[in-house]
């Protein structure tokens, strides 16, 4: 049987290899292991980088002793891991022959549809959904950050291209929905409350344009002391 590895990385990291939990072996280091590899799975990665990457403020011995007790660990609590990961003496890397389902790959290759494609529309929605949460959750490690405001980014302004598009097709509930999320992630988003007044507006509904004029009003009056 082929071997089957699913990621999720957006929200809280989840991940299953061959059927098996990932979570379940308790170890945070080794999440952030597969997690870096998945994430850099077209590179060959020299120990040295995963090392410096996993523990920056050890030494380069202490890191590199880190980097070969959570290999293995990965061994012992994935024995078919290597199926999966090509490991060497000088580098690790996802083997290019390996099946795997990424939440943050298929999120990009649904934001890659060009903008004149009629499967827009669907492949932004599909991304969006995707979109549990910024990129692992409740991790601080530095190693993710860049990446992890790259994607929210992305996503913001797949909302906002979806509120958009479904305002122009005359989709009013789809266009108000899409700026409620927009307005969940990033609450300053003064286009976002526009398009809302315009969609409330559009419906008839003159009090439900007015309180999203209201709560925009507030809301930048509250965070940046502006009117």
């Amino acid at each position: 049987m082929t071997p089957t590895a699913r990621f999720r990385l957006l929200g809280r990291f989840d991940a299953r290899l061959d059927g098996v939990d990932v979570t379940a072996l308790g170890s945070e280091r080794l999440e952030s292991l597969l997690a870096y590899v998945v994430l850099h799975r077209d590179a060959a990665l020299p120990r040295e980088r995963l090392a410096f990457a996993l523990w920056p403020d050890s030494d380069e011995a202490q890191a590199r002793t880190n980097l070969r007790h959570v290999l293995h660990a990965l061994r012992r609590g994935l024995p078919g891991v290597e199926r999966f990961l090509e490991i060497t003496p000088r580098l690790l890397r996802w083997r290019p022959d390996a099946p795997l389902w990424l939440d943050v790959a298929t999120v990009d290759e649904r934001l890659a549809v060009p903008a004149d494609d009629p499967g827009r529309p669907g492949a932004l929605r599909e991304a969006v959904e995707l979109y549990r949460g910024d990129l692992l959750e409740g991790w601080t490690a530095e190693w993710l950050q860049d990446e992890r405001a790259r994607l929210h980014r992305d996503h913001l302004a797949a909302l906002a291209e979806l509120a958009g598009l479904a305002e122009a097709a005359g989709e009013l509930d789809r266009a108000a929905d899409a700026a409620e999320r927009l307005l969940r992630r990033d609450p300053l988003r003064e286009d976002a409350y526009r398009l809302l007044m315009r969609v409330h507006a559009a419906r008839g509904d003159r009090a439900a344009a007015l309180r999203a004029y209201h709560r925009c009003a507030g809301t930048l009056e509250h965070e940046l002391g502006v009117e």
